[in-house]
């Protein structure tokens, strides 16, 4: 979205495309603002000033996660990783849980077509409005699995952070891929934003989808590292403050039921510790919080943060459409690779009748990944793509600009320097 929108119905878009933009952001000592790389001019303009214009006052900003924070999904790729790895498989999901049903005159079922081809199927039959369900699909799956086993294949799935090897490639590269997924990658404009966001007084809190022990694994192992780097150790996002989907947990070694809030206040269960979560089984047919998606991820917000508007709210899907009827300021992580998402999109802008910012940062995700920080990057980043691949970027652009949100598209000046 570009800049602040002036009207109550518009937006002021600036799109930001990359050009090879190198994927860490270096240390910076004493860093006094959000760094150049990557973002479009203008997108980082309008977050600075808003950023600096409340500082200090404790003000809420929420984050997905998947393909917002990140270039890709750990929710998928730690599925993929669980299957590869066996812990999931026909012979350990329940019919109950993940039922046989019909797409394109095809019936599919899991001990027909796998647990991987069913859970990418499903989403073929699921309404846009339904995407909790599709979201709590991945949850009913993984019911059984102990929790120490999943977050070491959210650990294999993510390999070091293996995806960056994507960037600035037309095609991934073997270390990168897992069958069936793409291993995910923290943004560093992100990671930057977060620290920089923290550094200003703000309270920061990731809200996701996936399952909350895999997203805090990624909080404290790879997202806090790059923010450490930059912004210093008291910038780092507290585990504390990740929500995402949580299951009942049977402890084996006394049977005894429990959820997250029994442990939360345990900071060896947050951090992650095996010695705690080898001892946990998901009953993932028993999801404990709202669905975290679409409407329940501002459910959860106002069960956990309070009632108050948001300062601002990042997302990338319709999963962030119910906070961001409630932010204040909305940054729109555009992924050009998804027409279907960007077609759903304008229509969220429309409902914003009180003045508000909309700003647009575009991104690709699957080949030649990153942020996109002017139009004039775009063809260099696609070249090569193939006819499918270049038809969805181009239905997305249509779309945007069709509804006008594609005023800032061209960069009003190169971008010199990397901070």
């Amino acid at each position: 979205m570009g800049l602040a929108a002036r009207r109550s119905t518009t937006v002021a878009g600036a799109l930001a495309l990359v050009a090879t933009v190198a994927l860490g952001l270096a240390p910076t000592a004493g860093a006094k603002t959000l760094g150049r790389a990557g973002w479009n001019p203008q997108v980082r303009q309008e977050l600075i000033r808003l950023v600096e214009g409340h500082r200090g006052r404790g003000e809420v900003a929420l984050f997905d996660f998947d393909n917002t924070t990140q270039a890709r999904d750990i929710g998928n790729a730690t599925l993929a990783q669980l299957i590869v790895n066996g812990d999931i498989s026909p012979a350990t999901v329940s019919p109950a849980l993940a039922p046989p049903f019909t797409t394109g005159g095809q019936r599919v079922s899991v001990a027909d077509n796998g647990v991987w081809d069913y859970y990418n199927l499903f989403g073929n039959v699921v309404p846009q409005r339904g995407l909790s369900v599709y979201d709590a699909l991945y949850v009913l799956l993984t019911d059984g699995v102990n929790i120490g086993r999943s977050n070491a294949a959210t650990r294999q799935a993510y390999a070091n952070g293996a995806g960056r090897a994507d960037v600035g490639r037309l095609r991934s590269v073997a270390s990168s891929i897992l069958p069936g997924a793409q291993r995910p990658f923290v943004y560093p404009q992100m990671a930057d934003l977060y620290g920089y966001l923290r550094d200003r007084g703000y309270d920061v809190w990731i809200v996701s989808a996936s399952e909350v022990w895999t997203v805090r694994w990624m909080a404290l192992n790879e997202l806090n590292p790059v923010i450490r780097a930059r912004w210093g150790a008291r910038n780092q996002l507290p585990i504390s403050h990740v929500i995402g989907v949580s299951t009942l947990m049977e402890r084996e070694s006394d049977g005894r039921f429990l959820v997250d809030d029994d442990l939360r206040g345990n900071p060896r269960y947050l951090r992650g510790d095996p010695a705690i979560l080898n001892d946990l089984r998901i009953h993932g047919a028993n999801i404990r919080e709202p669905g975290s998606s679409y409407y329940g991820k501002p459910a959860n917000v106002l069960e956990r943060i309070g009632t108050e508007k948001p300062f601002l709210v990042a997302g990338d899907s319709q999963g962030d459409f119910g906070n961001f009827r409630r932010a204040r300021h909305r940054l729109w992580i555009t992924r050009l690779q998804s027409p279907s998402i960007q077609a759903d999109f304008p229509a969220q802008v429309r409902l914003s009748r009180a003045k508000s910012t909309w700003l647009l940062q575009p991104t690709l995700v699957t080949d030649s990944p990153g942020f996109v920080p002017c139009a004039r990057d775009l063809a260099a980043r696609t070249r090569g793509y193939t006819s499918a691949q270049r038809l969805s970027v181009r239905q997305s652009l249509a779309t945007l600009r069709g509804a006008g949100l594609l005023e800032s598209w061209q960069c009003r000046a190169a971008v010199t320097g990397s901070r």
